[in-house]
């Protein structure tokens, strides 16, 4: 008997607490017990529950009682901001050519629910399909390791199974009472279910795409309820599944290790949505509770979402958001500490964004939302909202920002407690992004892929894609499989200050990995009168650290659009479609380089990055680089 595995459990209940320890156990035991049960049923095709056994758990006789409700308050939060916005993607959809993931969904008549059709788009030769048949735990996520091959990839079939886009039929048939939507809006959820019998396939793997699906089935049941050309028959058969859906979640709950994320969120809230759809006020109500804990614990006291990405915060802004809206529906309590946090989350999203509803990345982006609509302005006015303008650090984060009309400025600095999942972090300490007038300039370069591809994924999160200092050979991550783990330090250094005549941000990291021996202090300096920023890293060896012949890079990456013109090796010229947006001075010759870039999950284009090298054995015991940007 082994007794390292032993010992490591004990240190980790430890550290977790009794509770946590007792709640984690108890949440593996209750699943293992489900699949006792449930297997043999599934793989049977028994597990769903009838409509005989729901409408006797629920007390009720007759379906149409679900349909004789009134139309909740918080559906109007929901409604698209543009009209043309919801005719148009749903028309998108009624032709067959929706966009999803970075891949076109070639037919209407029966949708991809297993399959990765935008691999199929690029290969049909390739392996695209997902199980349909197996029992959901006995189901494993492949890892792509041909090099920069992507392989097959779980998020896009998991994607189109949200069912995000039955919004824009229900919010069209709103509009203009066409029974097309309701025609195909029935089909696609039929379709759905034939396909995906309760516990069996890729689509009842994970708890947060069952949490999801069930929030977008019941907001888009409220455009639809009152329709007399849908039969009896798909009501009943619809309210099963969304009570499957219901005893899913109950015994799957995403706890894991206690570092909960946005998916035991969605867990929640879908759960939440479904306890209010069946009016099961107790349930809603402990769900509620468990919610708000989840606010106390994933986001922090600034407004922060504790994993450490600006899309992801906007995800758990969004999910926290609908949650609001049911309690405020449901007469539950909510606490002043609750309200305060949400408050603070748009805020923090109103300093991360260069102009409205252009949000900078800082770690992972999988392009992620609740609904098709994402945060409606209708769902930013339920929480007080402030302008950001000026300068701000949030230090539980690790960034930094400075926001006028001119300039959007953000630092990234070192933020980390062990109680944080590492998982949606980038190796991205130091990193600038930089915007000029709302035109992004600067860029943190975004994700691409999750698991089709242990290269690309690595490359999207390594120093050397973000625009930071880094050693050559420590430009990309090590190539292993640990695609949801980053190791971090646990070390904060930064500060911010401002006068009427400059702004100033800084931060001190290690470049490369801390026994390089190498440290940098980076400021920002934004002379106002002037309009000039002036970017310094001071670098400074440790004394005793061996004569190292490897090379320091200056990465400046580069938003796709912007197009950098040497008038020198040292003076680059920045324009946006003709437009001369700054010059930019370097003490190093800088040599423009094709990178990559993804603006959205499954997608990536080309971009460019100016580089600038140095030797680090020349570096002395201090050296200061000065860079600049002059706004034109």
């Amino acid at each position: 008997m082994q007794i390292y595995p032993i010992i490591s459990r004990v240190q980790k209940a430890i550290a977790l607490g009794p509770r946590a320890t007792v709640r984690i156990a108890h949440n593996r035991l209750q699943g293992k017990l489900f699949s006792v049960l449930w297997r043999y049923r599934a793989l049977r095709g028994l597990a769903g529950h009838s409509w005989t056994a729901v409408a006797e758990r629920l007390g009720i006789k007759d379906v149409h009682v679900f349909m004789s409700r009134s139309t909740p308050q918080w559906l109007r939060y929901i409604a698209a901001d543009n009209t043309h916005d919801v005719l148009a993607r749903a028309q998108e959809w009624m032709r067959g050519t929706p966009e999803l993931l970075g891949g076109r969904i070639s037919t209407v008549t029966t949708l991809p629910w297993h399959e990765d059709f935008r691999l199929k788009e690029l290969d049909p030769a390739s392996d695209y399909t997902f199980s349909a048949h197996l029992f959901y735990q006995d189901i494993t996520i492949s890892v792509g390791t041909s090099g920069d091959q992507l392989a097959k990839d779980i998020k896009v079939p998991w994607e189109l199974s949200r069912f995000q886009h039955l919004l824009w039929f229900g919010q069209a048939y709103q509009k203009t009472g066409d029974t097309m939507y309701v025609d195909t809006w029935v089909r696609h959820i039929d379709d759905w279910m034939d396909k995906n019998p309760y516990l069996l396939g890729i689509n009842w793997v994970c708890p947060m795409e069952v949490g999801l699906r069930a929030i977008n089935w019941i907001i888009s049941w409220w455009y639809f309820r009152t329709s007399t050309i849908i039969p009896t028959a798909f009501w009943q058969k619809m309210l099963c599944s969304l009570y499957d859906h219901m005893h899913y979640l109950e015994n799957n709950w995403e706890l894991y290790d206690g570092r909960t994320s946005n998916h035991y969120l969605s867990d929640l809230v879908g759960y939440l949505y479904l306890c209010s759809f069946f009016n099961l006020t107790k349930k809603a109500s402990w769900c509620f509770e468990q919610i708000q804990a989840e606010m106390r614990k994933q986001v922090f006291p600034e407004g922060t979402s504790y994993e450490g990405s600006t899309a992801y915060h906007r995800l758990v802004t969004e999910l926290f958001l609908h949650a609001y809206m049911l309690a405020r529906e449901l007469h539950i309590r909510i606490s002043d500490d609750f309200e305060q946090r949400l408050t603070n989350m748009g805020r923090f999203i109103a300093w991360c964004s260069p102009r409205q509803n252009t949000m900078v990345t800082i770690g992972d982006h999988d392009s992620g939302q609740v609904t098709a609509v994402g945060i409606t302005q209708a769902m930013q006015a339920l929480v007080p909202q402030s302008t950001a303008i000026g300068i701000k650090t949030f230090y539980e984060f690790g960034l930094s920002c400075i926001k006028n009309t001119l300039w959007h400025i953000t630092l990234r600095h070192q933020a980390y407690k062990k109680k944080q999942p590492s998982g949606h972090f980038h190796n991205d300490v130091g990193s600038v992004t930089l915007a000029i007038r709302g035109i992004p300039v600067l860029i943190d370069p975004g994700s691409y892929v999750y698991t089709p591809s242990v290269f690309w994924r690595n490359y999207f999160r390594s120093a050397a894609a973000h625009t930071t200092v880094t050693l050559q050979d420590e430009a990309v991550l090590a190539t292993d499989e640990r695609l949801f783990n980053l190791d971090m330090q646990e070390t904060c250094l930064s500060r911010e200050y401002m006068t009427s005549a400059k702004t100033i941000l800084s931060t001190q990291f290690y470049v490369g990995a801390s026994n390089s021996g190498v440290q940098c202090a980076r400021s920002l300096k934004l002379a106002h009168r002037e309009n000039i920023l002036f970017l310094s890293d001071s670098l400074c060896k440790a004394v005793q650290q061996e004569v190292d012949n490897r090379l320091l890079w200056w990465n400046f990456i580069l938003a796709p659009n912007i197009l950098a013109q040497p008038i020198s090796a040292e003076q680059w010229l920045l324009f946006h479609r003709d437009q001369l947006l700054a010059t930019m001075w370097s003490p190093l010759p800088l040599e423009r380089i094709a990178t990559w870039a993804s603006p959205a999950y499954g997608i990536k284009c080309v971009t460019h990055t100016l580089r600038g090298t140095h030797q680090l054995s020349i570096i002395e015991q201090k050296n200061t680089f000065n860079f600049s940007f002059v706004l034109e």
